[in-house]
């Protein structure tokens, strides 16, 4: 099992470089802050399923990491689970939908997709409201 998991991360990190330098070669004179802007739908689609295998191979790897000892580690893990859901279901072309619905609003331009997703998995595994608009409101803060 490990040596699956450690695999297919390994898989998705190349994808992931992959796609980091084709968007680089697509605009080698310009900061990509939000790489959606230049997809097109096939491209969103890939992300999205792209995002939703890797999602659920951490969820695998952190539940995984629940049986081990000591103590503390099981109680972090929960927390973190809890704290910051990763909906690994639905239906990809509502998740390209509600992504682009997220960049509608032009304070989202620059929020990465990674943390568009993220807030897209909150919406869909149907968490409070005040709980997504606080991540919005984070995800809108410059990073530094």
């Amino acid at each position: 099992m490990t040596k699956r998991v450690v695999g297919t991360a390994m898989c998705w990190a190349t994808v992931g470089v992959l796609v980091a330098l084709t968007m680089k070669a697509l605009a080698p004179s310009q900061e990509i802050s939000n790489p959606w802007k230049l997809m097109d739908d096939s491209g969103k689609f890939g992300y999205v399923l792209g995002f939703m295998n890797a999602s659920e191979q951490y969820q695998m790897m952190l539940k995984g990491i629940q049986s081990l000892p000591p103590d503390v580690i099981p109680k972090v893990i929960a927390s973190t689970l809890d704290g910051y859901p990763i909906y690994v279901g639905g239906n990809l072309g509502v998740w390209k939908e509600k992504v682009d619905r997220f960049y509608q609003d032009p304070s989202n331009k620059d929020v990465h997709p990674v943390v568009a997703m993220q807030i897209v998995g909150l919406q869909l595994a149907g968490r409070p409201q005040a709980e997504i608009d606080r991540a919005i409101q984070s995800a809108r803060k410059p990073r530094q």
